[in-house]
């Protein structure tokens, strides 16, 4: 859904300029359902058919969570050469209470994907 080019704005976040993948994909599903397993493969594959110096780094938004199958999907890309995150709805409700940056909340997904 988005693509990202971290560093390419005038003012850059401290998260971002420390990010190695020129592109970050972004997909986001608002959907009444949890997000499945082939979502997650869907996502994973777009990252891979991508060339490896390009894009290693992508997020599943998913706003009614994840699916057991998608956890477990998850877990069987961590040795693969590119990190895939998550973030749910209600991270996303939290950040907005908060008023912290959206950079905050990814970077933290982000390390959870890595030790995953």
């Amino acid at each position: 859904d988005i693509v990202i080019k971290p560093g390419r704005e005038k003012y850059v976040d401290p998260f971002w300029s420390r990010i190695s993948s020129p592109l970050i994909l972004l997909e986001c599903k608002n959907w009444k359902d949890r997000v499945g397993a082939r979502e997650v493969r869907d996502l994973a594959g777009k990252i891979e058919n991508r060339p490896r110096l390009l894009c290693r780094i992508g997020f599943l938004i998913a706003m009614s969570g994840f699916t057991s199958e998608a956890e477990e999907e998850l877990i069987g890309f961590r040795s693969r050469d590119f990190i895939l995150a998550t973030v749910t709805g209600d991270q996303v409700e939290a950040l907005i209470r908060s008023k912290k940056r959206i950079s905050e909340l990814l970077e933290k997904r982000l390390i959870e994907a890595g030790l995953r």
